[in-house]
């Protein structure tokens, strides 16, 4: 018997002991002003394979209570008062222990006496002497899109070097927006930015906490315009150049900012200068009715990136084209080509993004002319000159006189082209005629166009235009199909104007190979009576 209780003794003895049951501890009471946030901290709590649930029991209002299910939450409150926050912590056999803390936010604090936290730490310092963190904020305008500004808090700071944590959300809107603080990209970094839906004055605020104390600063009345690209006005709907009316403190931190703090692009955000718009418009040597038109020229004072719109404001009747035709129509560069002959007016409206200008190029008479049509550009015999004011496609400021250039000069000195031509008869082919312009030119080095084209053939000939190669070329030839007399002509334009010249008696004799006469009808090694000039004119 003594040998079976020894033995139960000793299985007593080496049976595993049970952990202890947890017991909670919720921390410190914490204290601290409306807005900032209160991080508690249950590091005290004993216990093995420890979870952690933490509630408001009481409060004055609802707060925002974040990390609910760790050691360390943080609680937002934004309304004075005392706030209880009951910590349940559990283990893994299910044992539940239940402690609780406060936050006594606000004037609260001071009249009920917070106890000292000296035996709390937090970041090496005793927890009551942790030093507020200082909030410093600034707004710019991004110059890469219209209604978007840029947020920057990397100015905030703390004094004891503790790690900040960021938080921006707007605290006033303009009527008709439907942004929310989620719509502010990166909204828990310092830097960080929004793009404005509809125009008007937002303000944001920026609060940055150090796990303890937080502080906040305000940027009012950030004034931003939301401009289609469609729309000449500027991005706050005012007319074209019209100034800003915004006042100098926007942007302006609560604290005292340096200077150029709230700044766009190096200035103060309500001194931002409107753009100068500066357009040349010239006839594109490389298409018949096509004008090119160059903005190059605008530029923006403060070196802000410019956007640009081009548009037609009048068009000759029966034209169809809309602004959709004007190719890169939203480039510095652009062009379009004129449907019917007539005077055409183009307006660029530039923007940085908050003002904007416009410049118009009036009276841009442009030429249609079908390749089969030998008249000039503008419907006058080849040779005529065109009847083009020196004003014309001049934009509303002061330009240099080559500044609407055609080829290196004003848009109405254009001068036309010379047309010249010659032919003779191909040894390599019988009935065979080659024709040349090649000596043919323009006074302003303007690239030129041909077209050859038949103006008289002989009875029984079926020969079109289609039958002379390379019609549109300087060199050219066709292939008779019946003997006589052929007349054809050469038009040379420069796309605005037009010469020609007639070849005129080619006579041209088609020999059979069973045929022992020659082209002309004379026995083989005969001399033609033709003249040497029938086939070269000047």
């Amino acid at each position: 018997m003594p040998s079976a209780l020894m033995f139960v003794a000793l299985l007593a003895a080496c049976a595993p002991v049970p952990p202890s049951a947890p017991l909670a501890d919720a921390g410190a009471v914490v204290t601290g002003s409306p807005g900032e946030i209160y991080m508690f901290d249950a590091s005290s709590t004993t216990g093995e394979a420890l979870t952690f649930e933490w509630t408001i029991v009481d409060g004055p209002a609802a707060a925002t209570l974040i990390d609910h299910d760790t050691m360390t939450p943080y609680l937002i409150p934004e309304v004075e008062g005392i706030y209880t926050l009951s910590l349940t912590a559990c283990d893994r056999l299910g044992r539940c222990d239940l402690a609780e803390t406060y936050a006594l936010v606000g004037e609260v604090a001071q009249r009920r006496g917070a106890p000292s936290f000296s035996a709390v730490r937090f970041g090496g310092k005793p927890w009551g002497k942790n030093a507020a963190p200082v909030a410093e904020a600034t707004a710019s305008r991004s110059l890469g899109g219209l209604g978007t500004v840029k947020l920057n808090g990397g100015d905030s700071y703390d004094p004891d070097g503790d790690t900040l944590r960021y938080r921006w959300s707007f605290t006033a809107r303009p009527a008709g927006s439907t942004l929310t603080d989620a719509d502010i990209q990166d909204n828990t970094s310092a830097l960080a930015s929004f793009r404005a839906d509809v125009t008007g004055s937002y303000t944001v605020r920026l609060v940055v906490r150090d796990g303890m104390l937080s502080d906040s600063v305000t940027l009012p009345g950030l004034v931003v315009g939301v401009v289609h690209d469609d729309d000449p006005l500027d991005d706050l709907g005012r007319a074209p150049g019209e100034v800003i009316g915004t006042p100098d403190e926007l942007s302006s931190a609560k604290r005292a900012l340096p200077s150029s703090a709230s700044s766009s692009s190096g200035r103060h955000r309500g001194k931002n200068a409107a753009p100068v718009a500066d357009a040349t418009a010239s006839r594109s040597l490389g298409g018949l009715g096509t004008v090119k038109l160059n903005g190059g020229d605008s530029y923006d004072p403060d070196g802000d990136t410019l956007r640009y719109r081009w548009s037609f404001t009048a068009r000759p009747a029966g034209s169809t084209l809309t602004d959709a035709d004007i190719q890169d129509n939203t480039s510095a560069l652009a062009s379009f080509k004129a449907d019917v002959t007539g005077s055409y007016t183009v307006r660029l409206v530039v923007r940085d993004g908050m003002l904007s200008d416009s410049v118009t190029l009036p009276s841009l008479v442009v030429g249609v002319l079908s390749d089969d049509d030998p008249l000039d550009d503008l419907g006058r015999a080849p040779g005529a000159v065109r009847d083009v004011p020196e004003e014309m496609a001049t934009s509303k400021r002061a330009q240099p006189s080559s500044a609407l250039s055609m080829g290196g000069r004003p848009w109405g000195k254009n001068a036309a082209p010379v047309a010249d031509a010659t032919a003779s008869r191909s040894l390599g082919g019988l009935g065979t005629v080659k024709l040349n312009g090649g000596d043919s030119y323009d006074p302003d080095g303007d690239t030129l166009r041909y077209r050859w084209s038949f103006t008289a053939r002989p009875a029984g000939s079926t020969l079109t235009d289609a039958d002379i190669q390379d019609s549109t070329s300087a060199l050219a030839s066709f292939k008779a199909d019946v003997t006589g007399t052929y007349a054809v002509r050469l038009v040379v334009r420069d796309g605005m104007l037009s010469d020609s010249v007639t070849l005129p008696g080619l006579v041209v004799g088609v020999l059979h190979d069973n045929d022992p006469l020659d082209d002309l009808g004379r026995a083989p090694g005969g001399l033609s009576e033709q003249m040497a000039e029938h086939a070269t004119y000047e």
